[in-house]
This record gives structure tokens, sequence and C-alpha cells, in this order.
């Protein structure tokens, strides 16, 4: 999968790990995606229509806060799954 660029924010690796997982593991879409943040490349994605999404490996600076929210810690980027 290449690097998601929206207004030149880039997607750091980490959400980019969990976009490849929940895109081509689950049947994922995006719906929804842009740059909250250009200065600190934060980006927001709202993913549905897939499989389940309670197997997601550990990805390191990826966080868990709510059941279908995903942030990571470099970036403070969301991804929402529903």
């Amino acid at each position: 999968m290449e690097r998601i660029i929206i207004n030149h924010c880039a997607t750091c690796d980490p959400i980019m790990n969990l976009l490849e997982f929940l895109i081509e593991k689950r049947r994922y879409t995006i719906q929804e995606k842009y740059c909250r943040d250009p200065h600190f490349n934060e980006m927001y994605f709202k993913l549905q229509g897939g499989d389940n999404f309670d197997d997601i490996p550990k990805i390191k600076n990826i966080k868990q806060y709510l059941p279908a929210k995903f942030n990571c810690e470099c970036h403070w980027s969301i991804v929402e799954v529903g």
C-alpha cells in the first residue's frame, strides 16, 4: 500500500501499518480522510465495512483508547472503525 499524503501531510509508519492490516486483511475501506494539522502531520481516517477488528496485531506507537478508535503516539493521528 502506498503512503497516503493529503495536503502535505504524510501518514506515519504506525498508521500505515494499521491501515494496511485493516484494508488488506479485514477488507475495510476508507470513507473519510483528512489532514487535521499539517504542522504535525496529524491525520484522521474513518474506515467502514470490513470484518472484525478484535485481533489487530500489536503495532508500535498505536494505542486503542476506545473500542473503535486507534491513535498513534507519534503524530496523534486517529483511525476510527465503524
